[in-house]
């Protein structure tokens, strides 16, 4: 595994983020961040002005857009508690979102690391 290389010869190990801390505890994450990477963390934005329409770019990728014309950190309802991944629930909302074919192809992926995953989640910030 890549992490399990670049921890060779190192005092310390990588960092490894988990996108859930970072969205929802924002503050403490950063704060933890900051202090490992020893960087003043009042110049961490948590908000933001939207980029005017004039430097924009035209794109067609809605996650593009969102970061565009976000104010910050977007923190989703659906937040799951600590610990729990229910694979069928997800699927099922994909596989109406994005059809069920590529949801399996999907769930498949997700299945295939996810002792990877896991792994490095014992070893998150």
């Amino acid at each position: 595994m890549l992490y399990d290389y670049l921890c060779t010869g190192r005092t310390q190990p990588p960092v490894v983020l988990d996108a859930e801390d970072l969205v929802h505890n924002t503050t403490a994450t950063i704060s933890k961040l900051c202090k490992q990477l020893v960087l003043d963390e009042d110049g961490v934005r948590q908000t933001w002005e939207p980029e005017s329409t004039n430097e924009r770019g035209i794109t067609g990728d809605d996650w593009v857009m969102k970061l565009q014309y976000s104010r910050g950190i977007i923190r989703d309802a659906k937040r799951l508690p600590e610990g729990y991944l229910d694979l069928g629930v997800s699927m099922r909302d994909y596989g109406q979102e994005i059809g069920q074919d590529v949801a399996s192809t999907l769930r498949g992926m997700v299945e295939g690391e996810m002792e990877a995953y896991l792994y490095l989640r014992r070893r998150k910030l």
